[in-house]
């Protein structure tokens, strides 16, 4: 995998604090489980979902560890139980995984929704409210798969 400015910025960052390792998978949120509704991709998961046949709608949180408004995001993505099996949720890293679209640097924390079907990367919407759970929901089920389709 190819190294960016962010990447080895970041890298470079955790060399000066101890830490010896260069990795591009993501830091967990406290809100992340193993089968849970969210998904940990690394920036190659993240391609591959984006270009794989879509059984749904993609939902993905940009993030940075250092940003407060992260985790509300992700409490409002829990508090959403009538979109289970009807999106696909996922979070990206976006310090260590520098595939950021929308300039959404200065954004952060970001909610973007790639549509199913063909060229869902060119029909993306860039969540543009607050973590409110009933305005999150009412973007997100805008795109949602009927419950039986998946």
């Amino acid at each position: 995998m190819p190294l960016s400015f962010y990447s080895l910025e970041a890298f470079l960052d955790q060399w000066a604090r101890g830490t010896r390792e260069l990795h591009f998978r993501s830091h967990r949120l406290s809100a992340t489980s193993p089968g849970g509704l969210v998904k940990e991709l690394s920036h190659q998961q993240f391609l591959q979902t984006l270009h794989a046949a879509p059984r749904a709608p993609l939902a993905v949180l940009y993030y940075e560890p250092r940003c407060p408004g992260c985790e509300l995001f992700l409490d409002a993505w829990k508090q959403q139980p009538q979109l289970r099996g009807r999106l696909l949720f996922a979070q990206l890293f976006a310090e260590l995984n520098d595939i950021i679209d929308f300039d959404l640097k200065s954004k952060l924390p970001a909610v973007v929704l790639y549509p199913e079907g063909p060229h869902r990367v060119d029909r993306r919407r860039l969540y543009m409210g607050p973590p409110v759970v009933e305005m999150l929901g009412d973007f997100l089920l805008a795109a949602a798969a009927p419950k039986e389709d998946l």
